[in-house]
């Protein structure tokens, strides 16, 4: 078995790949949850809403294994994270955390851990894959994940509803969530007027300094236990969910440039889109990538079209957090397969954590995707951003077996826009110097030109 690099630091509760199958061992000598909780049936429960990813129990690959029951969890090919999410996302993801941890402690279990990576959309349904997280429940102890929780999920919203600022790369900054701490020094004086903040932020900066007090007393006592009795602990639950919800009903909307592209920006005739979508729906006929990447998919209309054609895994990705809202509430709605994610693809999601090894980059998990349509997007990565072409292109085709590549000409109105207040020094961006590179890397299978003549789609294979 070769261990999940992300698996490290709970010796008790160990994710591994083997045989292509995603394997988790827990140490049933830490955490005596298990293996009564699969035997009281309540993991067949909660799979069956769809609330926990479809696992089970599996005979010990390592015979001489006593300690650890061994779980086969449903392979989740594309691992998204927090901070490429919607605001809808986080907020239905969090909510799904009070959900399962109030469903677990009718049982005398609970979630120990409430950090929002232990969440994965599984067809637009927030679903948990950390079963080790679930542990019997401890009463002298309450919900040790609290504060994990405020901050995977209430500081980041919090922080969007009183700045109007996305949080994304905020949260990208911190490795487990907005530290409360980061909140309390943006405050401002209405902060104090609400009780959310005062008991999720203002109480919990109080406590640090009291904390940090008595650790400089010599010979402190030691406090007594305050026990947290079940119904206590669910009224904290039911707390943190009115104040979840009450903060994203706060959030308002702010309008982007790509807000109105697809029904009034773009200059596509009706015969283009025409041609447009049945390029698009010949080659996932063709090809059937396993997963399908949509680089800059605006509203996710092609990568709607991909899925009513058969496509069941789609990765849509633009910077625009209003597009992606949209097409998340789609999903949401529809009970889509597509996975809706805030991108910079100039700043994309990095290697964090120990050793860069705990979270990986967007291009590394897009090695998962074997197709790959980029429609209008050249242009804005080599004229908007000044990437060098042929850097461009090679990060689009990185990880693709096959795909579609939309190449807009200068003539077109929106290039003609893009430089009319700036000098073109783009002397090698033409169709010509396009084409070369592409033969570089790939094999061209088909040139369709639009009726526009401004703009010519590429559908290749490696």
């Amino acid at each position: 078995m070769e261990k999940i690099s992300s698996s490290f630091k709970d010796n008790s509760n160990q994710v591994y790949v083997h045989d292509s199958k995603i394997i988790r061992t827990i140490n049933v000598e830490k955490n005596s949850a298990y293996p009564k909780v699969f035997e009281d049936g309540i993991i067949d429960e909660l799979i069956k809403k769809g609330d926990i990813v479809n696992s089970k129990l599996i005979p010990p690959l390592d015979y001489k294994d006593k300690k650890n029951i061994y779980i086969e969890h449903e392979k989740i090919n594309f691992i998204s994270y927090p901070y490429e999410w919607s605001n809808i996302f986080l907020y239905l993801a969090g909510l799904k955390t009070l959900e399962i941890n109030k469903s677990l402690l009718e049982y005398g279990y609970h979630l120990i851990d409430a950090n929002a990576f232990n969440i994965q959309f599984i067809n637009g349904k927030p679903t948990l894959i950390d079963l080790g997280s679930i542990v019997n429940y401890d009463n002298k102890f309450g919900w040790q994940g609290m504060q994990e929780f405020i901050c995977s999920f209430f500081n980041p919203l919090y922080f969007m509803s009183r700045s109007s600022i996305r949080f994304n790369d905020v949260y990208k900054s911190f490795l487990n969530g907005i530290p409360s701490s980061f909140i309390y020094k943006t405050k401002n004086i209405r902060d104090f007027f609400r009780l959310r903040f005062l008991l999720n932020i203002f109480s919990h900066e109080q406590l640090m300094k009291n904390i940090h007090k008595k650790n400089q007393i010599k010979n402190k006592n030691i406090e007594s236990v305050k026990y947290i009795s079940t119904n206590k602990y669910k009224s904290i639950l039911e707390l943190q969910e009115s104040f979840l919800k009450k903060t994203y009903s706060d959030i308002k909307s702010t309008r982007s440039y790509w807000d109105s592209y697809a029904s009034k920006m773009h200059n596509y005739s009706d015969t283009d889109i025409e041609k447009k979508q049945k390029i698009i729906i010949d080659y996932v006929n063709k090809y059937k990538p396993k997963c399908l990447l949509d680089l800059g998919c605006n509203n996710g209309d092609y990568s709607l079209l991909a899925h009513q054609n058969g496509i069941e895994k789609i990765i849509a990705v633009d910077n625009d957090e209003n597009c992606i809202e949209r097409l998340a509430q789609k999903v949401i709605d529809s009970n889509l397969p597509i996975v809706p994610l805030i991108i910079d693809f100039t700043n994309e999601s990095p290697l964090h954590g120990w050793s860069g090894s705990e979270r990986f980059s967007f291009s590394h998990r897009a090695k998962e995707c074997d197709g790959v349509i980029a429609l209008a997007l050249v242009h804005h990565l080599v004229i908007g951003k000044n990437i060098p072409m042929d850097q461009a292109i090679k990060w689009i085709i990185q990880s693709s077996e096959h795909g579609v590549i939309e190449f807009v000409k200068k003539e077109d109105s929106q290039i003609k826009e893009m430089l009319s207040s700036r000098k073109d020094i783009f002397e090698d961006y033409n169709i010509d110097t396009f084409r070369d590179i592409m033969k570089k890397n790939v094999k061209i299978l088909n040139e369709k030109i639009l009726d526009s003549n401004t703009r010519v789609i590429f559908i290749y294979e490696k």
